[in-house]
Order: structure tokens, then C-alpha cells, then sequence
């Protein structure tokens, strides 16, 4: 027996974080994957602290691999994002996450935590190629001026909002052979903003004093900037079957029961419900039906919008007309981005794992929901209680390869799930980040109470120089 070993580890969290999605010693990140993964936990108590995530993709514009380009945007040099000439609709999605504080903690055969999060995605598909122009160089991009131009089935939308998260894990089933372990999420949601956009069909033209559209089919919504003003619960379920190594019936994790050892097991599989949930938005908010509409916006390019209610007033003014169709209600709903997870992961033996998972999202319905990405990945790792490294392979939407890697030594992890770029200085479309700062204590205090060894175990923070 040993004296409890706290280790301090820093770095962000992404949303997927497919580098240190299993850890056995991060439960606060592995809750993210499958709440039932925080059972058995190799870290007694997991005390999160703060953490930021970024993951952006599109593909319109990109930092050039050649010449000024991505290594001048690296190195702080202003450079500018060349245009992609390929055709076709446009798409982008972003994804950004604020860790708060959190804590989780093995209690026996259950695990409980609480934790913190704020949210903002953005999901934009079916953009056209000469819309997508003028946003790039401003509604002033004569070329397009005067030409006849159409929308088909063009989405967009954007929703930041907060969470405070309930987790509880049980070990359902114990036996020689195997672990049967079961975990749910209860999400309490408070949306900030939103803003959305759905069009149909229009037929639309620039000129540099009008635009016009016509034949208008379509939704739009939004909301003010104002916490508490949309609210909603969503819930992540999760099931996880683990193939025990020397297993006991009579196991009960950080016991002296069970001579204080942690369980370890050949390979585990699961899978989890991620994000069953909405946000309800009741107050300052507007959601339109366009049915039927034709718009002319005289001197657009000028026009002064410094705030949402001028917008409103514009909106009605322009689209909201006797001479149009059109419904308006101050209440609608965002779905989360859901996603069913399946999710493998097995055991070499001496701290080297592969693991494997394919997410797919899980479509709502609702015009103006988030979507996750659909991703398949396979994440070679090893990890102990000093270092984890992890090599994670993966696509984003079945297409792009991403090629990542994230460190764990002591105190500090770092990592990304999309590094190939980079490495082989291609053209830069996205970004990926991650680090993490929690607390860990990697013994139970019924174990720990029994000890006397020197203190000389305990393992600092590496702050360098």
C-alpha cells in the first residue's frame, strides 16, 4: 500500500478529445464519451479546475502551405486566407467549449460527479459558391453585381449556452469474468443566444444600390444576448461490458476489501446517447416562417444594424410585408447536437491499448438544430499513472483524415486530434486543440488511512523556469 498520489495535470478539453477520450485517470473527459466509463475509475477523486476547447472546419477558405500563408499566421505575420476555387455549396461547423469546475469521485461500486460547461457551435451546409464570395470579400464585390443567382436548400445556425451536469455511475453486475457498468448525465441547460436560418428556394440579385430576392421560401430565428433567456435539460445514457483479468465477485474499487488494488480487465466495449436534449427559448426571441415572399432592400449596403431589435425592425419592415406570407411566433426549441457512440477499447497489457469508436449523429427533425460531427477513429495509447501518450487516427464525416497526438506526462496534457496538416504543411482549413487542468488522487482514503510511508510519493507540478 501507498500513500494517496495527487497529480496535477493542465491542458484543453475539445469535444471530441479523441487522445484522452478512454483514460482510466480522467473521468472528467472519459464522462464526455460515455458517463458509464467514470465506474471503476482508476483516479479516486478527479477534481477539475478549468479548461477551453476549439475545433473549427470549413471549406471555403484556408491558409496557403506555400509562401505567406499558414506558417506566417503561425509565427503572428498578417497574412490573409485564400478563397478555395472548387465548386459547389460551401459548409463550416465550429465547436467551442468552456470547462468550469467539476469534481468526480468513485464511492464503491458508484460514481458520482458534477460538473460545468459553456457551449458554442456553429453549423453552416448548402452555402452557395458566389454567397459565400461576397462574405469573403463584402457585399462591394462588383464581379457578382447584376448577376442572377439562386439559394436551394442553404442552413445555418448558431447556439452558445451553459450546463450544469449531474453524473452517477453503478457497477450493475460484478463477477469473476466480468464488469457490467451503467452511467447517465443529467444536464441542466441555459441558453444564451441563438441564431438560425433556413432557406428553402429564392432566386436573388446584387446590384450596388439593391438587393432583390424573389420567390422566397424559408425560417429564420433568433434570440437576444442574455443568460437564462432559453432553458432546457438533456440527458448522455451509457452502458460499458468490461472482460476482467483475475476478477473477484467480491470486488469493490478502492477497498480494503479488495487489498486495495484496482481491477483490470482485457478489452471493454460500450455504448452511450450523447446530448438527448433542447433549449427552449420563451422571452425576446422571434421565429419566422417565410412562406411566400418577395424582398427588395434598397440601399443594403449601407444600412446600420448595431443591435438585434434594429434587425427585427428591418426584418419586418423588408420581409414581413402585407404582400408576403408569413408567420412569426416569440417561442421555438434548438435540439443538441445527439449522437449514438459505440465505443471499443483493448488492453495489451503493461499500459498499451488501442481503442476504436464510430459516432453518428442522431437527426431531430427541428430546422434549426446542432449537428455533430459523424466520426470513426482508431486511438493506439499507452498510459500510466505518470505518463499517457495517445496517436489517435481518425475522419471527420467519413472523409478527412486526421492524424493527432496528445501527451500526458505528470502535470500537464496537451494535445490534438488533427495534426496532419501541419506535419506535412498543407493547406490549413481548421483547427484543432486540447489541454486539461485538473487535481488527481489516485488512492481512496480507506486505503490511504492505513499507510505510513514518507510523503516523498506525492508527485508536484512541474511549473519550470
Amino acid at each position: 500500500m501507498s500513500v494517496p498520489i495527487p497529480i496535477w495535470s493542465s491542458g484543453l478539453l475539445a469535444q471530441e478529445g479523441l487522445g484522452v477520450a478512454f483514460s482510466n485517470y480522467l473521468p472528467s473527459r472519459a464522462v464526455q464519451l460515455n458517463p458509464a466509463l467514470i465506474a471503476d475509475s482508476r483516479t479516486y477523486i478527479d477534481v477539475h479546475t478549468i479548461g477551453l476547447s476549439f475545433f473549427g472546419l470549413n471549406d471555403h477558405t484556408y491558409f496557403a502551405s506555400e509562401g505567406p500563408g499558414l506558417w506566417s499566421a503561425l509565427a503572428g505575420r498578417g497574412t490573409s486566407p485564400v478563397q478555395s476555387d472548387a465548386p459547389g455549396s460551401r459548409s463550416g461547423y465550429i465547436d467551442f467549449s468552456f470547462d468550469g469546475p467539476g469534481l468526480f469521485k468513485v464511492d464503491g461500486r458508484q460514481s458520482f460527479g458534477l460538473s460545468t460547461r459553456y457551449r458554442a457551435m456553429f453549423n453552416g451546409r448548402g452555402v452557395p459558391e458566389e454567397l459565400a464570395q461576397l462574405f469573403y470579400h463584402g457585399f462591394r464585390y462588383s464581379p457578382l453585381y447584376d448577376q442572377p443567382l439562386d439559394l436551394n436548400g442553404m442552413t445555418a445556425t448558431a447556439m452558445a449556452w451553459g450546463e450544469l451536469n449531474a453524473s452517477y455511475a453503478y457497477m450493475l453486475e460484478v463477477t469473476d469474468e466480468h464488469h457490467l457498468n451503467a452511467g447517465i448525465t443529467l444536464k441542466r441547460l441555459f441558453g444564451t443566444d441563438h441564431y438560425g436560418l433556413k432557406l428553402g428556394e429564392a432566386d436573388y440579385t446584387f446590384t450596388s444600390q439593391d438587393l432583390r430576392l424573389t420567390g422566397l421560401k424559408g425560417e429564420y430565428a433568433y434570440v437576444k444576448d442574455n443568460l437564462g433567456i432559453g432553458n432546457g435539460w438533456a440527458i448522455d445514457l451509457g452502458l460499458m461490458f468490461r472482460k476482467t483479468i483475475d476478477g473477484r465477485s467480491t470486488y469493490v474499487p478502492f477497498s480494503k476489501k479488495s487489498q486495495c488494488s484496482q481491477s483490470d480487465y482485457k478489452y471493454e466495449w460500450g455504448f452511450s446517447v450523447l446530448d438527448l436534449g433542447a433549449v427552449r427559448f420563451n422571452d425576446n426571441a422571434a421565429y419566422v416562417k417565410v412562406i411566400e415572399a418577395d424582398v427588395l432592400w434598397p440601399d443594403y449596403i449601407d444600412s446600420q444594424l448595431s443591435d438585434l431589435e434594429q434587425l427585427d425592425v428591418l426584418l419586418m419592415e423588408r420581409v414581413e410585408t402585407d404582400q408576403n406570407i408569413t408567420r412569426r411566433s416569440s417561442a421555438y426549441k434548438v435540439s443538441l447536437p445527439s449522437a449514438l457512440s459505440l465505443q471499443f477499447d483493448y488492453n495489451f497489457s503493461k499500459g498499451f491499448h488501442t481503442s476504436a469508436m464510430i459516432q453518428e449523429r442522431i437527426k431531430r427533425g427541428g430546422s434549426f438544430d446542432l449537428w455533430r460531427a459523424r466520426v470513426a477513429a482508431v486511438i493506439p495509447r499507452f498510459e500510466s499513472k505518470d505518463l499517457e501518450v495517445a496517436l489517435p487516427l481518425s475522419t471527420f464525416e467519413y472523409e478527412k483524415l486526421r492524424v493527432g497526438l496528445s501527451v500526458r506526462y505528470r502535470s500537464f496534457t496537451l494535445g490534438s486530434d488533427d495534426l496532419i496538416d501541419l506535419a506535412l504543411d498543407r493547406d490549413l482549413y481548421g483547427a484543432d486543440i486540447y489541454f486539461s487542468f485538473n487535481i488527481l488522487l489516485l488512492e481512496g482514503s480507506e486505503c490511504a488511512s492505513s499507510t505510513k510511508k514518507s510523503p516523498k510519493r506525492l508527485i508536484a507540478p512541474c511549473w519550470g523556469d
